[in-house]
């Protein structure tokens, strides 16, 4: 992302994002962290995405921890955003699984905790075993999220040979070619219905 959007050439990026509608439990941990572990984000600046949450807070916080950070409720060049990111803090919503896998990006993956069924477990799980991401519950509480969302974060972020294996693992995934998958798929639905002879 150009420095013109607010981001520095020499500092590793953290993406923080609760997606379109923002996270304001992702938002209390990294306030927090912020206050409490400030040597976690030595070397690192942050892209922010609060949602409809008041930036404010978030900017003082990173303002008065000395940490560079661009805060803002929405982005709609998301290609950018994960393009600059070295390391993520997401939901896992598919889109945003998606977003981090074929970006190539080390990232933290705390589930919507209000789903009845807990489908965004389910959309990270598979790059959780494979060990290409982490994910933790969002336990709401800042404080509880402390002790392992935020040690997962913690760790990724200062880790660097944990975060340059994953990302080199991501980079040697095998990747599927989705429109000729998708082409085949309407074709065997279109000849099984017989809409067209193959």
């Amino acid at each position: 992302m150009p420095r013109a959007a607010g981001l520095e050439p020499g500092l590793h990026t953290l993406l923080v994002t609760g997606a379109s509608q923002g996270a304001k439990s992702l938002n209390d941990l990294v306030a927090l962290m912020l206050l409490r572990e400030r040597a976690a984000f030595g070397g690192w600046q942050v892209l922010h995405l609060v949602g409809s949450a008041d930036r404010k807070p978030i900017e003082d916080a990173y303002r008065e921890a000395g940490v560079h950070a661009k805060v803002l409720p929405f982005l709609h060049e998301m290609g950018l955003a994960w393009g600059a990111a070295d390391a993520a803090l997401s939901r896992a919503g598919a889109n945003s699984v998606a977003e981090a896998v074929i970006n190539c990006v080390p990232t933290v993956f705390a589930p919507y905790p209000f789903h009845a069924d807990r489908h965004q477990r389910h959309n990270a799980a598979p790059f959780v075993q494979e060990g290409l991401a982490l994910m933790e519950d969002d336990l709401v509480d800042a404080e509880k999220n402390l002790r392992m969302l935020g040690a997962a974060l913690r760790s990724l972020m200062t880790e660097t040979p944990r975060r340059t294996s994953m990302r080199a693992a991501l980079e040697g995934k095998e990747r599927m070619d989705a429109a000729s998958a998708l082409a085949h798929t309407v074709l065997r639905m279109a000849k099984l219905e017989g809409k067209i002879a193959v």
